[in-house]
């Protein structure tokens, strides 16, 4: 509801994905790939695990 109404986007339009462009306010350093939690990425749904 908020990025729907941030945006504008009308109640009869269903927000399939947000993808968030630009550049970051700061520069941080990138994660380990052992730091990454993939159980809670997803990949067209949800419970359709990412890897």
């Amino acid at each position: 509801d908020y990025v729907r109404e941030l945006l504008g986007i009308p109640e009869h339009i269903r927000i399939l994905c947000v993808i968030g462009i630009g550049y970051p306010a700061e520069r941080k350093p990138e994660h380990d790939e052992k730091e990454i939690m993939w159980e809670r990425a997803h990949l067209n749904k949800f419970g359709n695990a990412f890897r």
